[in-house]
């Protein structure tokens, strides 16, 4: 059956501390790497609760699977991605731009977690929480594939991500077809919370949402470094 919000909050123990801090509407980060361009994920961060219970999901998960991900507050932070792709780094001021103007459109987005469930392979599933689509978030992922489909192209190398190398293919292979895979009729979504099976638990959240963000992707899709952050407006 499903759970209340404190239920899941607390199934798996006490959640970590800290989380990652910026001054809104400021870039959060010094574009010090090599390459001429960056592996970028748009999300939503989610507040710190629903931060929380993902972070407990992964802990849980990690007691029974090899975890490649591991989330926290400050690095590989739990999101909802709305585009990814690569952004060329003399773009930057203008993808800052552009998602201020998005956010301050936008007004805060009431969400809802579904489910959980496993997804992917059989042998090496992925538990992810899924988050309802409703009309507000559709237009919102809608309104950034619009605007940034000319800032970002889809054809990531390893060299662009945020991570040392080995980096996967499958990272680079989602990036790079997230534009044709994922997005409008196909855009799912969800918070992935790591490697295993869910069992029989089953998790049910409301919450809002208010953070939009700008993330330099680690390997295996993770929301490494934060670049830059605005606020959806009241």
């Amino acid at each position: 059956m499903p759970f209340t919000q404190i239920e899941a909050i607390s199934l798996f123990g006490d959640p970590e501390t800290g989380h990652a801090t910026a001054d809104t509407n400021e870039p959060l980060y010094s574009l010090s790497h090599s390459t001429t361009r960056l592996a970028i994920d748009i999300v939503i961060l989610p507040p710190e609760q629903v931060m929380d219970l993902a972070i407990e999901w992964n802990k849980h998960l990690a007691k029974k699977h090899l975890q490649s991900i591991l989330l926290g507050k400050t690095i590989s932070l739990p999101h909802i991605s709305l585009l990814m792709g690569c952004l060329a780094k003399n773009q930057m001021a203008s993808a800052h731009a552009a998602l201020t103007d998005i956010a301050n459109g936008t007004k805060s987005l009431d969400l809802r977690i579904t489910r959980n469930r496993d997804v992917g392979e059989v042998t090496s599933p992925v538990v992810t929480l899924d988050i309802e689509s409703t009309p507000a978030l559709l237009s919102l992922h809608e309104n950034i594939v619009d605007t940034f489909k000319s800032l970002l192209t889809q054809d990531a190398k390893a060299s662009e991500i945020d991570d040392t190398p080995p980096i996967t293919h499958s990272s680079l292979k989602w990036i790079s077809n997230f534009m044709a895979d994922q997005c409008h009729e196909n855009f799912w979504p969800h918070i992935t919370v790591g490697h295993g099976n869910s069992e029989k638990v089953q998790t049910e959240y409301n919450f809002t949402a208010t953070r939009l963000a700008i993330f330099h992707l680690g390997n295996h899709c993770t929301c490494k470094t934060l670049l830059f952050e605005t606020t959806l407006k009241d």
